[in-house]
């Protein structure tokens, strides 16, 4: 799975956040709830360990069976916890 994020900051605090998942060329899936969830909080670890808290209660898996619901959602966690690393210094 690939993981792209763009996110805008004031200081310290997030203006903006696109996140997209990519499991094969063509075939993105945007979690917009997820993105949402960072808008207007604070740059900060214990904004991305909330997040990465309810990343699988906001990824939605439908029909999609190149791989099953609960392995994506534990991706979309481990990418979110991936992110606070790059983003804050602080590792998990």
């Amino acid at each position: 799975m690939h993981f792209s994020a763009l996110v805008n900051c004031d200081g310290k605090v997030m203006t903006a956040a696109n996140l997209v998942f990519a499991g094969r060329p063509g075939h993105a899936a945007l979690y917009p709830r997820l993105s949402e969830e960072l808008v207007g909080k604070s740059l900060s670890h214990e904004t991305f360990a909330r997040l990465a808290e309810m990343a699988p209660d906001l990824v939605e898996v439908g029909t999609d069976l190149r791989a099953t619901g609960e392995f994506r959602r534990e991706l979309v966690r481990a990418a979110i916890v991936n992110l606070d690393e790059h983003m804050t210094g602080v590792a998990q």
